[in-house]
């Protein structure tokens, strides 16, 4: 009785280039991996040093952005030692806005929105900005900062950020959209406000 091989070797074979195939993806995977920069350890320091930037943010100015001729949205910055650190949209009552419904604010119309009742808003959400605000209870890891979430019943109305060093990174645009709004609070630019 004779035995034929022959099949048994070519399947062999085949299973053999089939395993080499599968292990030659699985090393390429390894690979792609290690090229890929690891993700950086979490900062235990970030959500505090939010919270202590939270602790320290005061209003700096409010300022009306024109939507259309006769239309505007209410923007009130916030700062800490007299940096703009984040943006707040207020509704036509002077409620917070949540991020990414601004469309959706009840926007002040011109003829409503007289200097007199713009300087007593303001003034008002100056002395209570800190009611109904509160910082989140989680950061996000951008690559080069951190981001601390400000919340109003439980929505995010605003941003501000932190640099790897947990300092708080400025937003100079804000000053510059304060500096060319048609309407403003207060009427000239703050002092304590870097150029």
């Amino acid at each position: 009785m004779r035995i034929n091989f022959s099949p048994l070797v070519l399947r062999g074979s085949r299973f053999l280039s089939l395993r080499g195939v599968g292990l030659l993806a699985l090393m390429g995977l390894a690979l792609a991996q290690s090229l890929v920069p690891a993700p950086r350890p979490e900062t235990p320091g970030a959500l505090s040093r939010c919270q202590e930037v939270f602790s320290g943010l005061k209003p700096l100015f409010l300022y009306a952005e024109r939507l259309a001729p006769e239309r505007f949205l209410i923007r009130g910055v916030l700062g800490n030692r007299g940096l703009p650190l984040t943006r707040i949209t207020l509704s036509g009552n002077f409620t917070p806005v949540p991020l990414g419904l601004e469309d959706l604010a009840v926007q002040a119309v011109r003829p409503v929105l007289d200097r007199g009742r713009l300087l007593d808003q303001a003034a008002r959400l100056f002395d209570g900005v800190g009611q109904g605000i509160s910082l989140g209870n989680w950061y996000t890891q951008e690559v080069r900062a951190y981001r601390c979430y400000l919340t109003y019943q439980g929505r995010v109305v605003g941003v501000f950020r932190l640099d790897l060093n947990l300092q708080p990174i400025s937003e100079p645009k804000l000053l510059q959209a304060y500096r060319r709004a048609p309407l403003r609070y207060p009427a000239f630019e703050p002092s304590s406000t870097p150029q």
